[in-house]
């Protein structure tokens, strides 16, 4: 059984979060165990507001964001992501750049497969950081 803990804000998020944590847990067949927390309201706030302008998360942005809650952990999530995660991360955001403001984009099948895998790899890394 794997134990999930949960920030919530109020009942109804709780309510919500659960149902979607649940279903996803049984279609994947894994048994959960919810451990419901509620942060500190101005930790709360802080997280939401400093989340709410992060836009564009380029690598240096990221590692910034987390540098804000662990020093240590933004150094080695940097170091972590030195090479083809980094490149990954700020391709995604240049490719967006060029598309949204309607300009060609270069980018293959393979580009972005690769850059996928990257990015789950990044994922699983902030994940650890945060355990």
């Amino acid at each position: 059984m794997r134990e999930v803990a949960l920030f919530v804000e109020d009942h109804a998020h709780q309510q919500i979060v659960g149902a979607l944590v649940r279903r996803l847990a049984g279609e994947h067949g894994v048994a959960v165990r919810l451990d419901w927390r509620s942060a500190d309201p101005q930790v709360y706030r802080f997280v939401s507001r400093t989340l709410e302008r992060f836009t564009n998360p380029n690598m240096k942005k990221i590692v910034d964001l987390v540098g804000s809650f662990d020093r240590d952990g933004a150094r080695r999530l940097e170091a972590f992501a030195d090479g083809s995660i980094k490149d990954s991360v700020d391709g995604v955001v240049a490719q967006r750049h060029n598309i949204a403001h309607g300009r060609p984009s270069d980018t293959t099948i393979a580009n972005v497969a690769r850059q996928f895998e990257d990015a789950k790899k990044l994922a699983d890394k902030l994940k650890s950081l945060f355990q």
